[in-house]
Formats: C-alpha cells, structure tokens, sequence
C-alpha cells in the first residue's frame, strides 16, 4: 500500500491519529505500508506515528516544484514500487504534486476524498476521475478537517469506533524536556520558571510571530499591545516562537517590548515546540501550525482567523479542544451570525482581513483563561 500526505504542517496535525487505524483495520492488516510524507513535518512523524507504517519516502515540495532532475528521480521511485493500493489522504489535491505521485504509481486500486479541486487550475479539474477507481465523499469544505478525515477513515476501512483526535501520545521525557533544551529554569532572558514535573505550568505563554504566508500576518503594534497586557495584568512572560523567517520580527518585537521575554524565534523543532506548547499557560497564535500542535496538547488556544475557510479549520470541535478561542473580525463575527453564504466562498473572503482584529478583542480570552487555577 502507499499512502499519499504530502500536506502542510497543520494539516499533519489535524490528521496524524488516524494513521494507525489503516494498520490496525482487518481490510489492511497485513499490509506493507509506504507512506509519501512532506519534509516539514517529519520530525513529528518520527517521534509520534511512525510505527503506523513500515517505511516513508520523504518529499522535498520546493524541489520537486523547481528542480526537474528531481522531480523526475522521485516519480520514477513512486513508479517502481510494487503497489496494490494507492490511498491519497489529502482532501484539497494538487495535480502536480499528491495526485501526480497517486498517478504514477502502479497500484490498481487508487482512493482519494472527493476534492474541493482548490488547488486545481480550470483545466485540470476532474482529472482525480481519471487517476483513482474510488471517490469518497466525506464531507465538503464547511466541514472541519479532523472529523472529514475520520469520516473518510471510516469509510475506507469499516472501521465505526474510530475516536475525533487530535492529540499527540506523550511520554514522560516531554515532561521533563524543556528545562534540558533550553535551559530555561536558569533564567534565561530573566525569565523564573518553575518545575512542571508534577503538573505545574511554566510561568510563561507563547507568542507564536509567524504566519504561513504574509497575507495571513497580524500587525506586531497588535502583538506588542497584548504581551503589555498581560505582562502588567498577570506577571506572565511571553516566549516567542516562530520560523527563521521571523527573526528579524521577532527583534522589532523585543525592541518595543520592554517586559521580560524569551526570543526563541527560529531555534525550535517541531518536536520542541510540542514540549514548548505543553508548558504554556497558553499560546496566541494567528492560523498555522503552532494552534494545531498546542491543541494537540490540550493546551489553552487564541487563534487568529480572516473567515477563509471558516468551518473547515475553525473554530475548533470542543470534542477536540476545550480551550480553543477562534476569533474573527467583527466583519466575519456578522457574517457569522447571519449565516451569510459568503463564508464559503473562498475567493471573496480574504485572509488580509485578519489585520482587522483590534488586540482589544483578545482581552476577554485571556482573562477567561488565567481565571481558571
């Protein structure tokens, strides 16, 4: 079998539990499995599923995008595979990159989600019609991704008690990590923490910079105004977190902020920020990877959102996080309540709205949230 999931980090996340149910299902058990994964989160893959597969062929999406040698190598090893099965697990496909691989690989039993064909260009729409012998609807655009994938789950093994999760499985070591990676309890950035060994949270909440894409950015005037608030409110000191293409924001940021702060902008792994996640009061977070990982956690959560996409990943099922705050421009929060059929079209709505969002707005979340002991 090959398994096709070559989606982004969040999407990893939102998906990742339902790995070990193909292996575990009386239609596939006994399979050899090969999964095709992104590189970006394969760190995650490694310390949390990999026991869902036997082996995993890691896809570079910049290169396959740009470099034609390698492009070709990696489908010509998709094309040698013996392969019965082909599974594609990601719902918004590409042509040229998820479905080409589906394409070219031998199996002759090929399934995949019926698509939103979001990431298709006009004409190349439909052509999942000519690669796969079996579409499964499991749900359109509105729904949330997690409950999509299990209903696809379902459906592709006969499984019925397959459980909505997000979470990642921790061992002890996550409890004790964070001191070791970063030596936080000396106190760093002159930051005091306390030991979280016996369930005790750290002294500090997460201000995660970084965007998946400029649009989607947060003005940092509006970052910097809520960590004054919560720095003269509640003591609490923020660690800031984010990619290597955020450093130079998170110098602007530490340049504005005269409170007690931790930069740890572009020096985190992915596994470091589920330790990171687990010790925080909570995490605040525009929509990106870091609120999927910190849910996954059953940390606290205050997400950022436009309303693209809304439904599909926000706001989050209580079912999956009890404490996960989606907000929404007031333009959004209107359309909301009168059940405006705009929120599904995609197009119209705009991630530059999330800039929109006064940090005022933010306030009662976080009160809610440190009132709880």
């Amino acid at each position: 079998m090959l398994l096709i999931k070559t989606d982004e980090i969040g999407d990893y996340v939102m998906f990742h539990q339902y790995f070990k149910y193909i292996r575990k299902s009386d239609k596939y058990h006994g399979y050899k499995i090969t999964l095709v994964g992104s590189q970006a989160w394969k760190d995650l893959f490694l310390k949390f599923d990999m026991n869902s597969v036997d082996e995993v062929i890691w896809l570079n999406k910049k290169k396959f995008k740009s470099d034609l040698q390698y492009r070709f190598s990696f489908l010509r090893t998709i094309r040698s595979l013996p392969i019965s099965d082909v599974i594609n697990l990601i719902y918004s496909r590409s042509i040229l990159f998820d479905d080409a691989i589906a394409w070219v690989a031998t199996g002759v039993n090929k399934t995949a989600m019926l698509s939103d064909y979001a990431n298709q260009t006009h004409d190349l729409l439909k052509w999942d019609k000519r690669i796969y012998n079996s579409l499964i609807d499991a749900g359109d655009n509105t729904i949330f991704d997690t409950i999509r994938s299990r209903n696809f789950i379902v459906a592709l093994t006969g499984m019925n008690l397959i459980p909505l999760s997000t979470r990642f499985e921790l061992d002890e070591s996550f409890y004790n990590s964070i001191d070791k990676e970063f030596n936080l309890k000396s106190g760093s950035g002159n930051v005091e923490f306390v030991d979280i060994s016996n369930g005790l949270f750290e002294k500090y909440y997460i201000l995660f910079l970084g965007a998946g894409h400029l649009t989607k950015k947060w003005e940092l005037a509006y970052f910097v105004t809520v960590a004054e608030y919560i720095s003269a409110k509640y003591q609490l000191a923020p660690i800031l977190c984010g990619g290597p293409e955020d450093v130079e924001t998170a110098k602007l940021f530490l340049e504005k902020f005269n409170e007690k702060a931790i930069d740890l902008v572009g020096k985190t792994t992915l596994v470091q920020m589920v330790s990171l996640s687990l010790g925080a009061r909570f995490l605040i977070a525009v929509d990106t990877s870091a609120l999927h990982i910190a849910a996954a956690v059953n940390r606290p959560v205050i997400g950022l959102y436009s309303g693209k996409s809304y439904g599909r990943f926000a706001p989050y099922p209580r079912e999956i996080a009890e404490e996960f705050y989606a907000i929404f421009p007031d333009k959004v929060d209107e359309l909301i309540r009168n059940n405006d059929p705009i929120l599904k079209n995609n197009i119209a709505m705009k991630y530059e709205l999330i800039r929109t969002i006064p940090p005022e707005k933010l306030y009662p979340y976080i009160d809610k949230i440190m009132a709880v002991a």
